[in-house]
Order: C-alpha cells, then structure tokens, then sequence
C-alpha cells in the first residue's frame, strides 16, 4: 500500500553529477537527457547543448512538439539539490565558475561584478532564509506538481480532488460500448474522465476506488459491455455507475441543474469543496455556443473538474480536459469561458475512500 510520504513513488530525485550540485550551475541537457528515455532529446541536439529559447520551446506552453508529452510529464516529478540563487555568497566567483563550467563561452568581468551587485542587493538569503535552512544546499521540486499531490492526498486544499488527464479520447479510434458503428472520439468523453478517476485513484497515498485496477483504463471501462445500453454508445444510466463506483447516494450522487434555483449546482460544489470528504467530480457542459462550426453541435460535453469556479463562475485552470476540443477551446481566450457555471448540466460526484 502506498502512503503519501513514498517520496520515491512520486518523485524523480537526480542524483550526481547532473542533479546534484554545490554551485547555482546546471548541465540541463544531461539532466534532459537523463529524463528522456525516448531519445527525442538526443535526436534534437545531434551532440549539441540546449539552449535556453530552444528549452522553452521545446517544454513550454507555446508551441507543440511531438515526442514532448512525456518528458515533460517526467520534468515535474524531477527533485534537484542545488544552492537558492538569492544568496549574494553564491556570485563572488561567478565568474571562474561559469567560464569553468559554462558551453557557451565567458563571461566578462563587467558582466561579474554587476551580477554580483544584483545578488546582493536582492538577498534573500543572509539574516533571512539563513536562519531557517542553516545551510545553502536544498531540495527542489516543481510547485504545483508538489502542491497538486499534496492536495490529491488530502493533506491540503478542499475536498474536490483535482485528478490526472491521463487519457484523451480523440486518441482513440475504437467502436464505442455496443454500439456498431460510433467511435470513442466522437462520444468517448463519459468514459474517458472515469478512467482518468480510477488512474488517479492509484497514485493516491490514503484515498482510493475500490474498482481501479478493473477499470483504470479507457478500454477496459470500453471493454465491459454490461455497462452499455443495448446496441448503443451509451452507458447504462445509474445502472453502469453503480458497477463502476458502487452505491448511488453513498459511494457517488448526481447533481443536476436546477431551472427555478439557478445557483443550485453552485451551491452544491461549495458544500462538497468545504464538507471534508474527498472526491473527484465529473461535469457534463453545453458547449453548443462554442462548437457551432462542427457538423454536430457539442451539447453534453464531459470533463473533470477539479475546483471551483471564479468569481465569474468561469472554471478556469480547474477543467480537467478529455479531448483535442478542449484543449483548443481552453487555449481560446473567448471560447473556455464556456465552461463555466451557466452552461454547467450536472455533475457526478464519486467519493474516495480511506485506506
């Protein structure tokens, strides 16, 4: 059984030389290439050192590399030790130590002696974070990556566990439950956030789902036909949900939209987030004002949904996404406002229990 403290489930700690250092340097394609067992970085360079644009081009939200998905998934779990660079201490010797290590030349004496007037008037170091450390040589990790696995183990945050886009529906091409003739990417979204449910569940240090290992991958929730309606692309209504998750009202309830209350499901999300019991959360949208040009409006749309919305009651930055269209509508400024509390059907919410 795992616990939320098996750092080594979770985490990627890089050892010396490229993870570990006494100084503020780094050899980043080393470590790269440590993280990639692929081989897409060794293929990019061709025996070349990565430069700082091409490390944002290539890990970072702008463009869209194939080959990438993966190693930058690994890039959060990784742990460095290294000196905090807001120590006036660490550019006494900037100089010698970057024409020692640097690949890309040396640095002047001017350029040295204004780094280390810059280090000292910003640090932060002596007198300050000094006395709670004692000594400069300390562990980082990626800040939301640490912050979401601490909130999915319960530990911080309200009680909406904010769970993995593990899968993606549109890469999908299989025939959908029993139905003969609709695939996976066109309706697949139901089944794809359950199975990003259940993957999540078995990261969870103290929280789990009973079902997990049946029913943690899009084609084995695919594969099981008794939870499809006869001849149909559609899960069997509450009958299906209670083969995957268990009890309707105790280990999972529906929430629907409600005419004469409008700020009924809004309501019901606050309650859930503040009551303590940890769960993850399914949302079903009407996206038709934003998916006019397809040939099929998408009018009940399913997402996870792993907070609470705004004070625009937009989901922004909590919408966990099961398809190529919402990452394109997300990235679009005027379209992701969508998701949000107006277009919002229902939401199924299934809750974790305790190890």
């Amino acid at each position: 059984m795992k616990s939320t403290f098996d750092w080594d489930c979770f985490f990627d700690k890089k050892t010396k030389p490229f993870g570990e250092t006494e100084d503020i340097f780094c050899d980043r394609s080393e470590l790269l290439r440590q993280i990639d067992t692929s081989g897409f970085i060794d293929n990019f360079l061709n025996g070349r050192r990565i430069s700082r644009t091409e490390l944002m081009r290539l890990y970072g939200p702008g463009e869209n590399f194939t080959g990438t998905e993966s190693i930058r998934e690994n890039m959060r779990k990784v742990v460095c030790k290294h000196p905090i660079e807001w120590d006036g201490e660490q550019f006494r010797n900037i100089k010698n130590l970057y024409d020692k290590k640097s690949p890309f030349g040396h640095m002047s004496k001017e350029l040295a002696a204004e780094l280390l007037k810059m280090a000292q008037a910003t640090d932060l170091w002596a007198g300050g974070l000094k006395n709670t450390f004692g000594t400069n040589n300390l562990n980082f990790v990626h800040p939301v990556y640490f912050l979401n696995h601490l909130d999915k183990a319960g530990i911080i945050g309200g009680a909406i566990v904010k769970f993995e886009e593990k899968y993606n529906m549109s890469k999908f091409k299989k025939l959908l439950g029993n139905d003969q003739e609709t695939k996976i990417l066109d309706e697949g979204c139901y089944i794809t956030t359950y199975a990003n449910m259940f993957f999540t569940s078995e990261q969870l240090g103290n929280y789990y789902l009973p079902n997990a290992s049946k029913y943690n991958r899009v084609l084995l929730i695919n594969a099981d036909k008794n939870l499809f309606s006869s001849n149909s692309g559609n899960l069997n209504g509450d009958s299906a949900l209670e083969m995957l998750f268990g009890v309707k009202g105790k280990d999972w309830v529906i929430w629907e939209k409600s005419d004469s209350n409008p700020s009924f499901l809004l309501d019901k999300l606050k309650e859930i987030d503040s009551a303590g019991q940890n769960c993850m959360i399914a949302g079903v949208f009407n996206l038709s004002s934003v998916t006019s040009d397809l040939p099929h409006p998408v009018d009940n749309h399913m997402v996870g949904i792993g907070g609470l919305p705004n004070s625009d009651n937009v989901f922004d930055g909590t919408i966990i996404k099961t398809s190529n269209g919402d990452l394109t509508r997300l990235q679009d400024d005027n379209k992701k406002t969508a998701y949000c509390m107006k277009y919002l059907k229902k939401i199924v919410v299934v809750y974790l229990q305790k190890k």
